[in-house]
């Protein structure tokens, strides 16, 4: 177990010397996951005492979701804690029944927001275009007879999870036709085909997957076996010919008898989570810890935060080159007491940098 939490440690460490990781999704959710074991008590904290922390501190904006590297430190480092820490993968949530219209749709569908397109929900073929990105729109623009939904699914965890919550959600969904572009080393397509033939195992890792973390966190088996029973999958991986696909869907179509499914509803995590609408708060708590006032400096482009007492005493200076380490660092140092305060901060720092970047005039909103 030691080896395995040094082999841990020292891809995390690698990978964060590397300016692209750092400013990678991927290393940004290895940290995430790695502090979310730590603080649920299934990794000994004295394994990795300072590691998050230190990784913390040295990632950057996140530029992109995943460069696809050859090597990807983050992906072998978590794939290392699923591999030590079984019930890693596994959400504990408590089912609920979701109502269904007896025309076999949600009134609000698709439940899980994503990037797709719907055609009309009570047609019975779903494609996904892996990582062609225009392929979707280009399908609905024909108009095709039997497509419900299209959209892209470029990551073999997430990605994946949304199309799985949203065809069980709508039982008029029998097919399936994976298409478009494989997305490099993650490979959301073949992950895709191999959850309808292979299923997952018992840390809800897809069998046989080549993508590198196709670790389904947010969904349950109940879940995955009414996705494998309720539709047929096509594999039309690395195919961008738009005719060749709605072929395939108006032969899918041809194949569907009336039926109302109504009773088979599975529910999805999005209803099994509480939801909360936000409001406007007008009455706003003074942080007891005082206030900022940030000044973008575009000619020596840095961003100046001056920290002051809430009887205007001047407090501090803080310089840095972005929102990022400078809320970090006002964060770290327990400057504010107050989660709003924070939030706050958080938004107009990133303002802040938005108008450094683009040579816009930035002017603090209120808080």
């Amino acid at each position: 177990m030691d080896s395995a939490y040094k082999q841990i440690q020292n891809e995390l460490s690698e990978g964060i010397t590397l300016k692209k990781c750092r400013h990678c999704g991927c290393m940004e959710s290895s940290i995430n996951s790695l502090q979310s074991l730590i603080s649920e008590n299934k990794i000994p904290f004295e394994q990795f005492p300072d590691l998050v922390q230190t990784l913390s501190d040295k990632m950057l904006p996140i530029k992109y979701d995943c460069l696809g590297c050859e090597h990807c430190y983050p992906a072998v480092a978590e794939n290392l804690l699923y591999d030590m820490i079984p019930d890693a993968a596994i959400q504990n949530v408590t089912c609920n029944q979701t109502e269904i219209n007896c025309d076999n749709t949600p009134e609000e569908w698709p439940p899980v927001p994503g990037e797709y397109f719907v055609y009309n929900s009570s047609n019975p073929v779903a494609v996904s275009t892996l990582a062609s990105p225009d392929l979707a729109e280009e399908l609905i623009k024909k108009e095709p007879e039997g497509l419900c939904i299209a959209g892209k699914t470029e990551t073999e965890n997430i990605g994946i999870e949304k199309v799985v919550q949203n065809i069980i959600s709508n039982k008029s969904i029998k097919f399936l036709i994976i298409a478009g572009n494989e997305p490099e080393k993650h490979f959301s397509g073949d992950t895709l085909f191999s959850i309808w033939t292979n299923g997952v195992d018992e840390n809800m890792k897809v069998i046989n997957a080549k993508g590198r973390r196709p670790v389904l966190k947010n969904l349950d088996k109940n879940q995955i076996e009414a996705f494998r029973n309720q539709i047929q999958v096509f594999d039309m991986k690395n195919c961008e010919d738009v005719d060749a696909i709605l072929q395939k869907v108006a032969e899918c179509a041809d194949k569907v008898q009336s039926s109302c499914d109504c009773n088979e509803l599975v529910d999805v995590s999005e209803s099994r989570l509480e939801k909360i609408v936000a409001q406007n708060i007008e009455k706003v708590v003074l942080d007891r810890y005082g206030y900022f006032v940030i000044i973008p400096q575009q000619d020596k482009n840095r961003i100046i935060v001056e920290h002051y007492a809430n009887d205007n005493t001047l407090l501090r200076v803080i310089e840095g080159r972005n929102a990022r380490e400078l809320y970090l660092t006002i964060l770290n140092n327990g400057w504010v007491s107050q989660m709003s305060h924070a939030a706050y901060l958080g938004k107009e720092l990133t303002r802040a940098e938005f108008s450094l970047t683009n040579r816009t005039k930035f002017i603090q909103d209120r808080a």
